[in-house]
């Protein structure tokens, strides 16, 4: 059989990609036409060395008004295609132009190696031999979830109530210039119980940028853990990864330098435990999906982790290095047509009120922060991270430009770099917002304070410009550093967002005003130093007098 070469190979699916649809070579009469446009074929006689360009004619199945097919690049080139003739034998068939192309071989993908970009590009596999459900099928991942439109369960369930991994080894191997990971073990890496089936986990693969997405938003990274029953179901459980400054030790024997580089052997093998990168207490959204890859097979239940999981950003760049690249190797993201996403979450205790400022409360309530990767905007327009916030800063308190919309940081209730701890991610249509559950923020367009806990779905905030912006999500992370610098006015905006200085263990007008004489000494003496006279005491100062205050009401 007559071999493509890689120059033919590239002009093929070049062409392909320029025009709008290609249909299977048709005979019509003696000729044999391939339609280009919705009214345009290119026809060929048996024996012809070029063919001649028409319009098929709506009325009947015979080619007929000879035309010209205008390039669609430059002068020089038009559009071409190859037909098979009705004995079987194979005539190169160019438009106008003289330029012979090789041809399509029946029976043969045109893609002997397809890709991310271009010529063999997702939005070309559907053209390919055997990968028809790439561009046919009605159930294809990844999706763009929206969380509003997912339709609850009615089971309640973790990742760790239907999953059980273990410390494993796994062979890595090249696929398609990026690292996969293979069980070497057959069925002792770990599984998935759902729908009365055992799932096992055969390998596991990333993609850059985040094949799905949440809410319109697409992650640095996602790790998909591909798990098959003994029969061939396949279960895929995602997980969506954004980078941090700070390396992630458990991801490091997966994504140093050289393990994305291994392509099989002895050396190329690394024990990993998956449970240690997904969170064993997240809810999942669940889906009828598809393998992300040709062929595209559909029947593959989906779980995607709600929570976000974290890598330094040095990790990410050795993935992303490694694989080129922009523009990474995610396919877009496939119609839903009519299927649902079903949002599985767990159990949830009884909710509980806003807890009173006692010594009884824990430590992670305690912590009523903002991270050390939260910005601020300071007077002279720079933002600097909240670990580089100083006693004496001026920084925005209000929308807009005038001359109060900045104030004075005069006392942090925490400060410490080294600390990870719980906060809550809010999501908004353009931005972020990381803070602790307690800490007041304001929504209803500014006009509300709220503790972050209680942000939900479709809420509005204010931005400094006075600009509003929906909450699209809202999770627990881990993060770390813990801040909480207090303005002289009692509002800061962080991340360009507007939140209070105060938490929900103290109300705010009380905390003001038990915070009046080190606001007083502050500015008197104007001693950045002060505020380290009681940052080591004061939330358990704050809480102590807020409580003798309310005793005494």
């Amino acid at each position: 059989m007559r071999k493509m070469t890689l120059t033919g190979l590239v002009f093929l699916v070049g062409l392909i990609a320029t025009v709008q649809a290609v249909n299977l070579p048709q005979e019509v009469g003696t000729e044999v036409c391939c339609e280009l446009q919705e009214s345009a074929s290119a026809c060929l006689l048996p024996g012809e060395e070029e063919g001649t360009c028409r319009t098929a004619s709506a009325e009947s199945d015979e080619c007929s008004t000879y035309v010209e097919i205008s390039c669609t690049e430059n002068a020089e080139r038009c559009y071409k295609v190859s037909a098979r003739n009705a004995t079987g034998s194979v005539e190169e068939c160019t438009v106008q132009n003289g330029v012979s192309l090789i041809p399509i071989w029946a029976g043969e993908s045109i893609f002997t190696d397809w890709g991310y970009f271009g010529d063999s590009g997702p939005n070309q596999w559907g053209l390919g031999t055997g990968f028809e459900l790439c561009g046919d099928g009605m159930e294809q991942s990844p999706i763009n979830v929206i969380e509003s439109n997912a339709t609850a369960a009615s089971i309640s369930a973790s990742i760790g109530d239907v999953a059980q991994h273990d410390n494993s080894l796994f062979e890595i191997t090249q696929e398609n210039y990026a690292p996969k990971y293979t069980c070497v073990q057959e069925g002792e890496c770990g599984f998935v119980d759902w729908d009365d089936e055992r799932f096992f986990l055969v390998q596991f693969h990333m993609h850059a940028m985040s094949e799905n997405g949440v809410n319109g938003k697409s992650y640095p990274l996602e790790v998909h853990f591909v798990h098959s029953t003994e029969e061939g179901r396949l279960l895929v459980l995602g997980v969506l990864i954004e980078t941090t400054a700070d390396a992630n030790s458990v991801v490091d024997p997966i994504l140093n330098s050289t393990s994305v580089a291994c392509d099989g052997g002895d050396e190329c093998t690394v024990n990993f435990n998956p449970s240690q990168l997904y969170d064993a207490e997240s809810g999942v959204w669940n889906w009828a999906g598809s393998l992300t890859t040709p062929p595209c097979s559909e029947e593959v239940t989906w779980f995607l982790q709600q929570n976000i999981a974290q890598v330094g950003y040095s990790q990410w760049q050795n993935y992303w290095d490694h694989i080129g690249g922009f523009p990474g190797n995610a396919r877009p993201w496939q119609p839903l047509n009519s299927r649902q996403v079903v949002s599985i979450t767990p159990a949830q205790s009884a909710p509980t009120p806003t807890p009173n400022p006692t010594e009884e409360q824990t430590e992670e309530d305690s912590d009523v922060c903002f991270p050390a990767n939260a910005q601020v905007e300071l007077s002279d327009g720079r933002a600097v991270r909240m670990d580089e916030l100083q006693y004496g800063d001026h920084v925005r308190v209000k929308s807009g430009n005038t001359a109060d919309a900045f104030s004075t940081v005069y006392f942090f209730g925490h400060r410490d770099s080294n600390k990870v701890a719980k906060f809550v991610r809010i999501s908004l249509d353009d931005s972020e917002l990381t803070v602790s559950p307690l800490h007041y923020v304001y929504v209803q367009a500014g006009s509300k304070m709220i503790p972050a806990a209680q942000v939900r779905v479709g809420d509005m905030m204010i931005d400094g410009a006075g600009h509003t912006h929906e909450v699209m999500d809202v999770r627990r992370v881990q993060e770390l550093g813990v801040f909480n610098p207090h303005t002289e006015h009692g509002d800061i905006y962080v991340n360009n967002m507007k939140a209070s200085s105060y938490t929900a263990l103290v109300p705010p007008h009380l905390a003001h005003i038990l915070l009046a004489p080190v606001r007083m000494i502050f500015s008197a003496f104007e001693k950045r130093a002060l505020g380290s006279m009681f940052h080591a005491d004061c939330p358990k100062w704050l809480r102590q007098m807020s409580i003798m205050t309310q005793s005494a009401q």
